[in-house]
């Protein structure tokens, strides 16, 4: 047995032995599949799953590596098969044999299809398999004991889609046990954070303290303290459903949580994980938590997303399994764990298991998932211990999304729009019809004013149409510049000198902006509300101005949302069901949206292939955003004194040498994500390289107000638009 390597030698001369590897696997996964209740499957699963290790072929292969390299080795053996041994040992009729043989399967390539996965395997013969076990664990093998929980034992149509997620569930408790044996072995440490969730509830209540004792004592200030005791008040009830509903500016981050930490302490729940919908949003939520747990030190507050520049070692390993007591997180990193199939998606998984989501700014999410996406989230709530708290402004009507039909998230707040000094912040009036030049006048009469667009090409073109100086916030830009435009906004604001914004949605997801006037292009009622939670959102004026513009000729979004919303939003103001200022005006909406039978809230089918376990297809349709998008380096231009460190950076990715974190987040901050059909023109042009699997460096027009315009490449290559193209 000790002859049998599992991986080449680590530096101090020692190869990792099969038993050792296989055993140590076992128990991690052991300890991590208690807090979904299998424990001893996911222990049984670790432990058979590099058994085709054993192989001769393989053993050959990890002492080439050693002698002569990986590259020789994998030339020499090109089919390196390791996972299937274990599989067929586990393969069985049973719901534990599928979900542990898929596992087994997955914990590399990613799960495969239930179909896929039956083509493949047929039951090892009994004597062969126990010859196998013998020799590599020490052990006769008499086939697979442990069971599943028994909600699992006998799928039906009332729990598939759950016993599915169970197999992910199961497959990231083996990857995360294996990953970490792995590292052990070559030296690197497995983190531990110097936090546990309770002792983080009374950090929080000082953090609130201080936040309540610097703060003035306007009538604003009080209707968020009685909000955050009231809430908070309710923090010891039963794992579930929650909602936090209020109008902007009510403290929801603060409320969250606390409420959070309290709720987690209360029911000995591991940690809290935020997911935010955008980059922006995640930075700024995680500062805010930083502050008011009073802590700058790595290993309290993991912030997680494409962007982070890594702060030191803990935060670049918890990252990979959120190892930590308080997450900070994107979205769509939240439901790619829920949602993939690859080890370093569904990794992080298990973590989740009797953990408080924070889903903010949760009417973002977009229509055509709804059915996959909260019945999701109900099979956290209803088979893994999750408290799921849901917070918006503009809360979406849950109960009406089909998957989770009648299951109403408990308010924390009984009735979370009754402070006069939050409802009376913001004057309403229009809207208006103006078309793109009348509306760069109406900014340009203000001189601290937002004015946010439905597209980036509408707010590009008003925004040039601006006599005054204007910041322009949208994705076209260079995230770094994003950042830096929001904190001189913020600057001027505070100084209380000219400000005038033109913006896409980038602001209306929990930005933090105080202006006196808004203007809001039509569009969603969610939007506008929204959009007002930027007016007067401190209560320092009597009232604030929000004017609501029916853009002439304006462009829309291609989301479902946006399609089939506009209309009930100009219906609702018709008939005078609610006005602009009417807090019921929202779930009104999402009421009418979710009811329209042209709505389809699982356009592409998700749930189908949930049912037949098809893991790769399911992976494939679940995405945030209708297209991923491109993400292209932007080099600073010359003169500028990051563009010399960048030039090395970009040098050093070019040839292919892995990147430090510092030199990672230097092209992190110049990566615009576009449109595929974009970076298809520019490659046309030239901008790009051919070849799009080469470092895709933008070398095309970057206008310093707007960044990357589409309508420079239009101009370049003397094209008409295609349908397609008319909107970005």
């Amino acid at each position: 047995m000790s002859g049998l390597w599992a991986h080449t030698p680590n530096q101090a001369g020692c190869p990792h032995a099969l038993v050792d590897h296989l055993r140590g696997t076992a128990n991690l996964a052991r300890r991590f599949g208690e807090a979904f209740g299998c424990s001893e499957l996911a222990s049984e699963v670790g432990l058979v799953h590099d058994l085709g290790k054993a192989g001769g072929c393989f053993q050959d292969y990890l002492r080439l590596c050693h002698d002569q390299g990986d590259s020789v080795a994998r030339s020499r053996y090109p089919a390196r098969d390791h996972k299937s041994a274990g599989a067929r040992l586990l393969w069985g009729p049973t719901t534990a044999g599928l979900l542990g043989a898929l596992a087994v399967f997955g914990h590399h390539g990613g799960l495969p299809s239930l179909a896929d996965l039956r083509a493949r395997m047929q039951p090892m013969d009994p004597d062969a398999s126990e010859a196998l076990a013998q020799v590599v664990i020490g052990s006769s093998w008499e086939g697979l004991k442990a069971r599943v929980p028994e909600w699992a034992a006998m799928p039906d149509d009332g729990n598939l889609f759950d016993v599915e997620m169970l197999g992910r569930f199961l497959q990231s408790a083996l990857a995360d046990a294996d990953f970490l044996d792995t590292a052990a072995h070559f030296g690197r440490a497995a983190v531990v954070s110097p936090a546990r969730v309770d002792e983080l509830v009374a950090r929080a209540e000082d953090g609130h303290d201080k936040l309540v004792t610097a703060s003035t004592t306007s009538a604003v200030n009080r209707a968020r303290q009685e909000a955050y005791e009231e809430a908070l008040a309710g923090c010891e009830g039963r794992p579930g459903w929650y909602e936090l509903a209020g109008v902007t500016g009510i403290g929801k981050t603060a409320i969250g949580l606390s409420w959070a930490l309290h709720h987690a302490a209360a029911n000995n729940l591991r940690r809290v994980v935020t997911a935010v919908p955008y980059i922006t949003v995640t930075s700024q939520t995680a500062s805010f938590y930083r502050e008011l747990l009073g802590v700058d030190r790595e290993g309290v507050v993991l912030e997680h997303h494409s962007r982070v520049g890594w702060a030191g070692v803990w935060a670049k390993l918890a990252a990979e399994n959120w190892d930590a007591p308080v997450v900070v997180t994107t979205t769509v990193r939240l439901f790619e764990s829920l949602f993939g199939r690859r080890p370093s998606d569904v990794r992080r998984l298990h973590r989740l298991a009797r953990s408080v989501v924070v889903l903010d700014e949760a009417h973002t999410l977009p229509v055509r998932l709804l059915d996959a996406l909260y019945d999701a989230l109900r099979c956290l709530v209803e088979r893994f211990g999750v408290s799921v708290l849901v917070m918006s402004a503009t809360p979406p009507a849950i109960e009406r999304v089909r998957t989770v039909a009648g299951r109403r998230p408990a308010p924390l707040l009984a009735d979370p729009y009754r402070w006069p000094a939050l409802r009376a912040r913001v004057a309403w009036s229009g809207p208006v019809r103006l078309d793109h030049a009348g509306l760069a006048g109406m900014v340009g009469s203000e001189p601290r004013v937002l004015c946010v667009l439905n597209t980036a090409r509408d707010a590009a073109e008003v925004a040039r149409l601006c006599r005054q100086t204007v910041v322009y916030l949208a994705r076209t830009l260079r995230p770094a510049e994003v950042d830096e435009r929001l904190a001189d906004v913020r600057r001027s604001l505070a100084e209380g000198v000219p400000c005038r914004v033109v913006a896409t949605q980038l602001v209306e997801a929990g930005v933090d902006l105080d202006f006196p006037v808004v203007i809001r292009v039509l569009g969603p009622a969610p939007s506008l509300e929204q959009a007002a939670g930027r007016c007067n959102r401190e209560g320092k004026l009597s009232k604030g101005r929000a004017t609501v513009v029916d853009l002439d000729r304006g462009r829309l979004p291609p989301d479902d949302a946006y399609a089939a919303g506009m209309p009930i939003t100009r219906g609702l103001l018709a008939e005078g069901v609610a006005d602009l200022g009417d807090p019921n005006l929202s779930r009104a909406w999402f009421e009418r949206l979710l009811s329209d039978p042209a709505v389809r809230t699982d356009r592409d089918g998700v749930q189908r292939a949930r049912r037949s376990f098809d893991y790769p297809e399911v992976e494939r349709l679940v995405r945030l955003v209708d297209d991923e998008g491109v993400g292209v380096i932007v080099p600073w231009p010359p003169g500028e004194p990051r563009a010399e460190g960048l030039g090395s950076v970009l040098r050093a990715a070019g040839a292919g040498r892995p990147l430090d974190p510092v030199a990672a987040r230097h092209l992190q901050d110049v990566t615009v994500n576009i449109r595929p059909w974009l970076a298809n023109r520019a490659r046309t042009l030239d901008f790009l390289p051919a070849d799009p699997e080469a470092l895709q460096v933008w070398t095309g027009p970057y206008d310093p107000l707007v960044g990357i315009d589409p309508s420079s490449l239009q101009v370049a290559a003397n094209q008409p638009w295609t349908k397609e193209e008319s909107v970005w």
